[in-house]
């Protein structure tokens, strides 16, 4: 039997998720492997005859604002008349749910379970990852991997592909604290990255890419909320709404009064707003603001200057 246990994190959530678990599972008992699936959601019968070990934990540690978040943020100009300035900037900023916790959690799972068993290595990697045949090796030494994300960017340590003996994994594993995750603000590949410190380790010669690009929120959605048209783009929060980005002159009613805007305008939060479309009808589009999944803010900036351009940090 080969001493090297495959651990596979899972959150297949689609058919797609499941297909390319099921095929990765196929691959790695092809070559001889014993596998662990750890999961958050139930995987059906077919997945659980194929594999050696399951982890089923249905808590999903995902982080929130204001304990932990993906802080992104924008400027818009906007040209009205407010206390005798011809216009300032308001700053949008959207705080994006952190899942880098749940994958760490996932991690801790697989040691505690793997304390029970007797293997030399564990090879960690995402259900998706592309496995190639160098990464098959029946391997004994700690080896990490840089990934290259489907925007071309690359990131060390991967979260993807990874092989430690297993007392390092569960030295590793000990080393977690949420505390720590959430008051460091590294990603989760940092954070991995600063306890390896004291780790020896190689780091594996091929970049390794995943099949799936992970986004809980589309890009155009972080700061968009309209998705009627592409006529205008629509945001909020608790306090306010902006409507920008507008493509060309669009006739709003806001609280009963027709307005033409050709740029943006920001309205108080408890405004009634609709549009009128190339029919001249009114459509209401109070209801997308109830749509937002994650926490959002529209500030005024103190600077008569953009600073602050689409950029992002954790906090």
């Amino acid at each position: 039997m080969k001493t090297n246990l495959f651990c596979i994190t899972s959150h297949c959530d689609n058919n797609e998720k499941l297909e390319l678990l099921k095929q990765n599972i196929t691959t790695l008992k092809q070559n001889g492997f014993r596998v662990l699936v750890s999961s958050h959601i139930p995987l059906d019968e077919e997945i659980l005859k194929s594999i050696d070990y399951f982890i089923y934990d249905e808590s999903n540690p995902i982080l929130h604002y204001p304990e932990r978040a993906l802080k992104f943020w924008k400027t818009v100009w906007v040209p009205e008349m407010v206390n005798g300035l011809d216009g300032t900037f308001w700053e949008l900023r959207s705080y994006i749910p952190d899942y880098g916790w749940t994958v760490l959690n996932q991690y801790s799972k697989m040691s505690a379970f793997c304390k029970t068993l007797d293997y030399t290595n564990l090879t960690i990697i995402n259900y998706d990852v592309k496995l190639t045949p160098k990464m098959l090796g029946d391997s004994t030494s700690n080896i990490m991997s840089t990934v290259m994300w489907k925007d071309g960017n690359v990131r060390f340590p991967s979260l993807i592909y990874f092989t430690l003996n297993s007392n390092d994994f569960f030295r590793l594993t000990e080393l977690f604290n949420k505390q720590d995750y959430i008051d460091n603000k590294y990603d989760s590949e940092t954070y991995l990255g600063v306890l390896l410190k004291d780790f020896k380790y190689e780091v594996f010669e091929d970049l390794v890419e995943d099949e799936v690009e992970f986004k809980e929120i589309e890009d155009e959605y972080i700061w968009n909320v309209n998705n009627i048209n592409d006529e205008f783009e629509l945001f909020y929060d608790y306090d306010y709404i902006i409507i920008y980005t507008i493509k060309n002159k669009v006739i709003f009613n806001i609280d009963g009064e027709d307005i033409s805007l050709t740029k943006p305008k920001i309205v108080d939060i408890g405004s009634k707003i609709g549009f009128y479309n190339s029919n001249n009808e009114l459509i209401n589009i109070n209801h997308l603001l109830s749509t937002k999944k994650f926490h959002s803010r529209i500030m005024k900036q103190k600077h008569r200057f953009d600073i602050k351009t689409q950029k992002h940090t954790y906090e």
